[in-house]
């Protein structure tokens, strides 16, 4: 071991197993192996058509970085319009991670858009053109999913102009692309790990980006020959049509966000949330005749509260009900209604909850939440509502047979049972007006889904992050 007597601090050593060099106990890799590993050339079985394809994969992510970037300027103005006090990226760590949450979601919508469409191709940025040996359309899926991911990094407070800025945001790519370890000096090392460890040591910047370049690109040049490039996305003959961008760049917008929330508790300056204290919740069952029809309706907020976002739960009825007791929790009142009162039903129960509870939700209006056969009644009903919800989360969609237009913002909870990408409903739902947006979240689960086929107890989705999106998505109304 060694001895600092500037800093009185006590350094132990590891020696690596490979090249027997002894390194400092706060590293995490060696690197002198990280130095090789870097520098090494293809393997020579490799065929020559794969090792052209990576470089210029390795060329083309290496150009999005540097031509592709938002501004931070452009971030700050974005956060400032409804935050005055933001005046730099520093700043957003005093807002609370919903807004950020927020905050992001606008540049992976404007992200989508650039990437999705016939006209890709003939837009696409000059400089791309030069990697002919990949698709096109491919370059522009690589430089809109940086420039997407370089938007989220900043909406969450972190820099991109520094080459550590742009190596965690490559780390977030690739664990975006389902890349989630690397493999660096010996060690196999997480990516938010290695993200956070080069947040306090930037000088071991290069070593990283140089291994993950490599292990990046082949990794994307390796799916390709197998027809699919990071598991979920369709590659047919190297080209990737419109609606796969859109696809793909929501699965990157969702995974970058949640890498990057992984790493905010450890900047300075973060304002973690203040965990929330003991709840009451103001329960209301009645029964209440409407066009003449009676309806149960399950009213749950919390006490005292006047002004807050509302939601009509709208799904089978003792799974509507426990949904929305969990809405209630979190801070939203929610209001639960059988399926069996049909789209009429709830353009009626829509427009009572309104007249007789106006106090109780801010515009641009009560949100919307179907849960599995309650998703498609929602989707129909939309047109009927007056005014429209301000938000809109749908779990377990149905394939569509036929076009429909969303003229609010809607994300879409998708689990494994109910995703199913080969019947093509996706290319039958469309953003429309000026309100329109639609995002896309695709989750593993166990069989105890939403609405409520698995356990009878069923009390939230697994994992995690798909309940805290539905709930900042939400919010948005208020």
């Amino acid at each position: 071991m060694t001895f600092s007597r500037n800093h009185e601090q006590v350094y132990f050593l590891w020696e690596c197993p490979t090249c027997r060099i002894a390194n400092q106990s706060d590293l995490i890799f060696c690197p002198n192996c990280a130095f090789n590993e870097g520098l090494a050339e293809p393997t020579p079985d490799r065929p020559e058509r794969t090792s052209k394809i990576t470089e210029a994969l390795g060329s083309a992510i290496e150009w999005s970085l540097k031509h592709g970037q938002l501004k931070p300027a452009e971030i700050v103005a974005q956060a400032a319009r409804k935050h005055p006090g933001i005046h730099s990226l520093e700043d957003l760590r005093r807002l609370p991670v919903a807004d950020l949450s927020r905050l992001a979601d606008s540049f992976l919508n404007f992200s989508r858009l650039g990437a999705t469409g016939s006209g890709l191709t003939a837009g696409l940025p000059g400089g791309l053109a030069a990697f002919a040996t990949i698709p096109a359309d491919i370059s522009a899926l690589v430089y809109f999913s940086l420039r997407c991911i370089g938007g989220i990094s900043q909406s969450y407070s972190l820099e991109i102009a520094s080459e550590t800025g742009q190596t965690i945001q490559l780390l977030a790519f690739a664990y975006a692309a389902r890349v989630e370890t690397l493999v660096i000096g010996q060690r196999r090392l997480e990516n938010a790990q290695l993200a956070a460890f080069l947040l306090q040591n930037p000088e071991h910047t290069r070593l990283v980006k140089a291994c993950l370049l490599k292990q990046l690109s082949a990794h994307l040049t390796v799916d390709f020959a197998k027809t699919s490039w990071a598991t979920f996305l369709p590659v047919v003959g190297g080209v990737v049509n419109g609606m796969d961008h859109f696809w793909f760049l929501g699965e990157v917008g969702k995974r970058s966000k949640q890498f990057y929330r992984a790493l905010l508790p450890g900047l300075p300056g973060f304002t973690p949330a203040l965990p929330a204290g003991p709840v009451t919740l103001d329960v209301l069952e009645e029964k209440v005749e409407l066009a003449g029809k009676l309806y149960d309706l399950y009213l749950v907020k919390p006490f005292n509260r006047v002004k807050l976002a509302f939601v009509v739960v709208i799904g089978e009825k003792p799974v509507a009900e426990r949904w929305a007791e969990k809405l209630a929790l979190a801070g939203i009142g929610a209001l639960a209604l059988d399926l069996s009162a049909g789209k009429e039903g709830l353009k009626t129960v829509w427009s009572y909850l309104l007249r007789t509870y106006p106090e109780s939700y801010s515009p641009p209006g009560p949100g919307l939440l179907g849960l599995g056969e309650g998703a498609g009644l929602s989707l129909e009903a939309l047109p009927l509502l007056d005014p429209p919800p301000g938000a809109v989360v749908l779990y377990d969609l149905a394939p569509l047979d036929k076009p429909v237009k969303v003229a609010v913002p809607l994300l879409l909870q998708m689990g494994a049972a109910a995703y199913v990408p080969a019947e093509g409903w996706l290319s039958n739902l469309t953003a429309a007006g000026e309100r329109g947006l639609i995002a896309i979240n695709t989750f593993d689960d166990q069989g105890d889904g939403p609405t409520g086929t698995g356990s009878p107890d069923y009390t939230a989705p697994a994992p995690g992050w798909v309940w805290l999106d539905t709930l900042d998505w939400l919010n948005r109304p208020v």
